[in-house]
């Protein structure tokens, strides 16, 4: 399985102002950090959405992945995130982590769906009410 992490930004500015005026105002971001695994060879996925990028979120994320393929030994593809490396972090008996070398996303193979979201993904200056829009 791989894993990877998408970060979506949601960026909000609106605003009238006298041409040549600078108007300097707050900024709104906010982030949302998906976390996910897919298997290359059957397409099967795990995904989860979290608040943070961090070493507690990556344990949360590792420990259900751990429970739902528990009848699985795991070879996980890892870049070099410091929540990805933590020694903090458990160990799971059924994960091995692989971590790949720098700057070579080709070899994740969930590289292609972040792309494909990046690419095709309407979520600048969107706000999202629901899981279901």
């Amino acid at each position: 399985m791989k894993l990877d992490l998408v970060v979506l930004t949601i960026s909000v500015r609106v605003g009238f102002h006298p041409k040549g005026l600078a108007i300097v105002g707050n900024q709104l971001r906010e982030y949302t950090y998906a976390y996910s695994t897919v298997c290359p060879e059957t397409g099967e996925s795990f995904s989860l959405i979290l608040p943070y990028a961090n070493e507690n979120c990556m344990d949360v994320f590792m420990e259900l992945v751990s429970k739902e393929f528990k009848e699985y030994r795991i070879i996980m593809v890892m870049d070099g995130a410091s929540w990805h490396r933590s020694d903090k972090m458990r160990k799971w008996e059924n994960i091995v982590p692989l971590f790949q070398p720098a700057y070579s996303p080709e070899v994740n193979p969930i590289e292609s769906l972040w792309r494909h979201i990046q690419e095709k993904g309407k979520f600048k200056n969107t706000t999202f009410h629901s899981m279901g829009r």
